[in-house]
C-alpha cells in the first residue's frame, strides 16, 4: 500500500512498503514517551521498512490515539495488521484465482478484513486528514479486496462476536474449509424438524424470528458492499492505463460474483443436505423460498387451532412440553417473546391443557 503501484504488487504478487523517511527519529525504549503523532508516523514507517510490524502496529496505534484523523496512520496500521497476521501475496494469489481457502484461517482473515475496514473506510469516505487522498488507488483497492470479506463475514456472524468457525451460535455455520454447513447449522436443523411424517411444530414459531435476524443482517450487508463500490468509483477516478483497468477488472469480477452469490443466497434462502461453498456458490437451493413463511404471527385463538392442528388435544401434555424444550424453548415466558400476539402463555396453556 505505501507509495508502491498497487498493480506492479499484483503482478509481482509481493507485497512490501517503501518509505522515504523525512527525519529519522532516535528508536525509543517506550514509544508511550512520544507525544508527537507525526514522528509516531515516521517511525512506523521506518519499521515497516524493516520488516518489524509489531513495531510498526504499535507506533502507529499510538499515533492515532494521539490524533485520530491521520490518514497514515490509518493507512500504517492497516498495513502492518494484514503483515502480521495473513500473507498478502495469498490474498492477490486467491482472489485472482478464485480460491481463498489458503488466504489464511476464516477467523483470521475475518479479523483482518474487519480492522482494515474499519480504518481505511475513514479515508475513502473522506473523514480523515487528507494528506492521503480519498481516492487514493492503494488505499482503496486494499479496502475493495478485504471489506468485501468482511461484509460476507459480517453477513454470516449473527451473533457478531468476529467468530464465523463452526459457530454454533449462528445461524448458518461456515466450516474450516469454507463450507455453509447445510447438516449442523441452526437455521438447516430448524427446517429439517419442520420436515418429515411428524414434524416439530415448535420450530416453526423460530421462523419469523430467523427471518428477522436475517433480514437485518441483510442490511448491513448492503451498506457495506456500497462502501466497496464507492472504492471502486474511487480507484477509476486516478486510474488511466487501460492495462492497469484491465487488472482491476479481473479482481472486481471475482470480488463481485462472490457477493453476488452470497446476496443471491440470503435473498432466496432454500435448503438442502449438501454442503455450499461460502466463496463459490454457484448451485443456489432450489426448493421453497423460506421467505414465503416470514410473517407468521399467531394469537391465542390462532394458537389454539395451530395446537389442534398440530395435534396436541387436551390430552398431550407431556407430547408438548418434549416437543417445546426439544426445539429449544424452555419456559411458557419464551412463548410469548416467540409469540408476540399470544397475551398469557402459561395461562393460556393451562387452560388449553386444563392443568
Amino acid at each position: 500500500m505505501k507509495r508502491i503501484f498497487i498493480f506492479c504488487l499484483i503482478i509481482s504478487t509481493v507485497f512490501s512498503c517503501s518509505v522515504i523517511n523525512v527525519f529519522s527519529p532516535t528508536n525509543p525504549t517506550n514509544i508511550d514517551d512520544i507525544y508527537d503523532s507525526e514522528v509516531l508516523i515516521s517511525l512506523g514507517e521506518k519499521y515497516l521498512s524493516e520488516g518489524k510490524y509489531e513495531e510498526a502496529f504499535n507506533a502507529f496505534r499510538r499515533a492515532l490515539y494521539l490524533s485520530p484523523n491521520k490518514s497514515k496512520a490509518m493507512d500504517g496500521i492497516s498495513t502492518a495488521y494484514i503483515q502480521l497476521h495473513i500473507s498478502f501475496t495469498n490474498l492477490i494469489k486467491g482472489i485472482t484465482n478464485n480460491s481463498f481457502s489458503n488466504i489464511a484461517p476464516l477467523n483470521t482473515l475475518y479479523d483482518v478484513s474487519f480492522f482494515v475496514s474499519s480504518n481505511l473506510k475513514k479515508i475513502i469516505n473522506n473523514e480523515a486528514d487528507g494528506v492521503i487522498a480519498y481516492c487514493d488507488i492503494n488505499v482503496n483497492l486494499t479496502f475493495y479486496m478485504l471489506n468485501n470479506f468482511y461484509s460476507i463475514f459480517a453477513l454470516l456472524d449473527f451473533n457478531n462476536n468476529l467468530d464465523v468457525e463452526n459457530d454454533t451460535n449462528d445461524l448458518i455455520m461456515i466450516s474450516p474449509d469454507f463450507q455453509i454447513d447445510t447438516n449442523n447449522s441452526q437455521l438447516f436443523k430448524i427446517v429439517n424438524n419442520l420436515q418429515g411424517v411428524n414434524p416439530n411444530p415448535f420450530y416453526l414459531f423460530k421462523v419469523p424470528q430467523m427471518i428477522a435476524r436475517l433480514n437485518d443482517q441483510y442490511k448491513v450487508f448492503t451498506n457495506n458492499i456500497g462502501l466497496s463500490k464507492k472504492s471502486i468509483s474511487n480507484i477509476y477516478i486516478n486510474l488511466q492505463a487501460e492495462e492497469s483497468k484491465n487488472l482491476l477488472t479481473n479482481i472486481t469480477k471475482v470480488m463481485d460474483e462472490l457477493c453476488l452469490n452470497m446476496e443471491n443466497f440470503i435473498l432466496t434462502l432454500n435448503f438442502s443436505n449438501t454442503n455450499q461453498s461460502v466463496f463459490s456458490m454457484t448451485n443456489i437451493y432450489n426448493i421453497t423460498n423460506f421467505v414465503e413463511i416470514s410473517d407468521l404471527t399467531l394469537d391465542n385463538t390462532s394458537t389454539s387451532n395451530y395446537l389442534w392442528d398440530a395435534g396436541y388435544d387436551p390430552d398431550d401434555y407431556d407430547s408438548f412440553t418434549n416437543d417445546m424444550y426439544n426445539a429449544g424453548i424452555t419456559n411458557f415466558s419464551d412463548l410469548t417473546n416467540i409469540i408476540p400476539g399470544l397475551s398469557n402463555a402459561n395461562e393460556y396453556i393451562s387452560n388449553y391443557f386444563n392443568l
